[in-house]
């Protein structure tokens, strides 16, 4: 949970890239919400929260959208899934930086096609890393299937 400038400029940012359905992981302070109802082209807000008193808290004070108490990992929409935000992973960014790598990974498997994005990391970059683990993968396998019609 953070509201300092910077901040809310990234995710100001962010919130324009979006359209269809939003899915956000984790409420926060809801600042994502505030600027993705200010998109035009985005059509609905869903907000994924583990923490009922997180969503108490807060709810109040958010524009209308759609918040679900859940497990992120367990939650699945019943809806297409325009993007998908991942609000904030705390701590220190440079031993963070393999989590958020293996998160991506998961979003654009999980949600192939849309706009993914983690708020505190360089999104191209992780997702440069995402398609060099999905090809290295892609790759492995062909050469297991290689090795097994050999034997």
């Amino acid at each position: 949970m953070v509201d300092d400038p910077p901040h809310w400029w990234t995710i100001q940012r962010h919130a324009k890239g979006y359209e269809g359905h939003v899915l956000v992981a984790g409420l926060g302070l809801g600042l994502i919400v505030h600027a993705l109802v200010q998109n035009p082209k985005v059509t609905g807000i869903t907000v994924v929260e583990l923490e009922p008193d997180v969503i108490s808290l807060v709810k109040p004070h958010v524009p209308s959208c759609n918040i679900v108490q859940a497990d992120w990992y367990e939650y699945e929409p019943d809806f297409k899934v325009g993007g998908v935000f991942y609000d904030l992973f705390v701590g220190d960014g440079r031993a963070l930086l393999p989590m958020a790598i293996g998160e991506m990974v998961r979003l654009r498997r999980r949600f192939p096609g849309v706009l993914h994005r983690i708020l505190g990391f360089h999104n191209e970059m992780l997702t440069r890393h995402a398609i060099e683990i999905e090809e290295a993968q892609a790759a492995g396998i062909q050469w297991l299937l290689k090795q097994q019609k050999s034997e």
